[in-house]
């Protein structure tokens, strides 16, 4: 990102990020329509299928609810210590994985922010057509016919 540019590199990231959400969005109805049709291939429109396996799901996660505290309660006090123990052991572990992480999130975060600032120089930086197309007219919402609301009467 050592290039100079005409305007400072956030502009260009915005513009970039203002290109990429118009691109998503011509692809969203096609993406509904395939998600649709997944839909009802997956399910086949049954929906009381689908709150019986719910149902049924529902039932097992209960019952395996169930068997986890009866096994809990049972430990023994050496049990618990070991399991602290590999709890100890698992959070250290845990950390460094995160520390890692961190650092293959701020790479990607980078990368992505230059990308945004190379697309959006695109946007910005490319002449517009000498002619525009006319716009569209906005269609007109029909206003509702309101009333004023009622005062009420000091009189009373």
């Amino acid at each position: 990102m050592t290039e100079k540019h005409k305007y400072p590199s956030p502009l260009y990231a915005a513009a970039g990020i203002g290109d990429l959400a118009a691109e998503k969005l011509r692809e969203l109805p096609g993406r509904v329509n395939d998600v649709r049709e997944w839909a009802r291939e997956e399910f086949g429109g049954d929906r009381e299928k689908a709150r019986a396996d719910l149902a049924e799901l529902g039932g097992r996660i209960g019952h395996g609810l169930a068997t986890v505290r009866t096994r809990v309660q049972s430990l023994s006090e050496a049990d618990l210590r070991e399991l602290r123990g590999n709890a100890r052991k698992r959070a250290g572990e845990f950390a460094d994985v995160a520390a890692r992480n961190l650092v293959t999130a701020q790479d990607r975060a980078t990368h992505l922010y230059e990308d945004l600032v190379t697309r959006g120089s695109g946007v910005l930086d490319t002449p517009a057509p000498a002619e525009l197309p006319e716009p569209k007219p906005a269609k007109k919402m029909a206003k509702k016919a309101t009333r004023p609301a009622a005062r009420k009467s000091a009189d009373k």
